[in-house]
C-alpha cells in the first residue's frame, strides 16, 4: 500500500512538471496568444520561418526545360564550365522559390535563383549558386572532404568499452 502512494505522488509530481514546462514554453514563444502581428518585432520574422518549413518538407520537381535553362548556365560560365570538364557532374538542382505579393493582394511563387551540387567521383563536392533570371553564376563554393581517422564509431566505442572493462575502479 505504500508503495503505491508513493507512486501515484510521484505519477502527480511529474504531471505537474511537465504541465508547468509546457506553461513555460507558450509563454516563451507567445503560442496562446497571438498579438498583432505588426506591432510584435519577435513574431515579424515568424511568417517567413513558417513558409521556409512549409516548403523544407516537399519536393520540388524541376523539369527538363528548367534543368537545361540552368546546365545552359553553368557552360557559360567559365569557372563552372571548367569544374564540369574535369569531371564534375550535376547531382541536384535545387530552386530556390520566393514568395511575391501583387499589389492587389495576390501571391506569386518565383523561382528566381537555384542551388546547384556538382560531385565528383562522391569525393569533391561544389555547391553553386546561380541567379536564373539574369542568366549568371552568383557564386562558386568548392567542398573537400579530408579523411583523417579509418576507424568507425563502433570501433571507437568497443575500445573504450575494453579499456574501462581493464580499469579496476571502474568494476566493482
Amino acid at each position: 500500500m505504500h508503495r503505491r502512494s508513493i507512486l501515484l505522488v510521484a505519477i502527480i509530481v511529474i504531471a505537474i512538471a511537465i504541465v508547468v514546462t509546457l506553461s513555460y514554453a507558450y509563454a516563451q514563444y507567445n503560442i496562446g496568444n497571438i498579438p498583432n502581428a505588426i506591432d510584435d518585432k519577435s513574431r515579424w520574422f515568424y511568417g517567413f520561418r513558417l513558409s521556409r518549413e512549409i516548403l523544407r518538407h516537399y519536393i520540388v520537381e524541376v523539369s527538363d526545360e528548367y534543368r537545361t535553362r540552368i546546365e545552359n548556365i553553368l557552360r557559360s560560365d567559365p569557372n563552372a564550365s571548367t569544374l564540369l570538364e574535369n569531371g564534375y557532374s550535376i547531382t541536384v538542382i535545387k530552386p530556390i522559390v520566393r514568395f511575391v505579393v501583387q499589389g492587389d493582394g495576390s501571391i506569386v511563387m518565383r523561382a528566381d535563383k537555384a542551388v546547384v551540387i556538382l560531385a565528383k567521383n562522391g569525393e569533391n563536392r561544389t555547391i553553386v549558386y546561380i541567379d536564373v533570371i539574369n542568366g549568371f553564376v552568383i557564386e562558386i563554393v568548392k567542398c573537400e572532404r579530408i579523411l583523417k581517422n579509418r576507424m568507425s564509431i563502433s570501433d571507437r566505442f568497443s575500445s573504450m568499452w575494453i579499456e574501462a572493462l581493464d580499469d579496476d575502479s571502474v568494476i566493482r
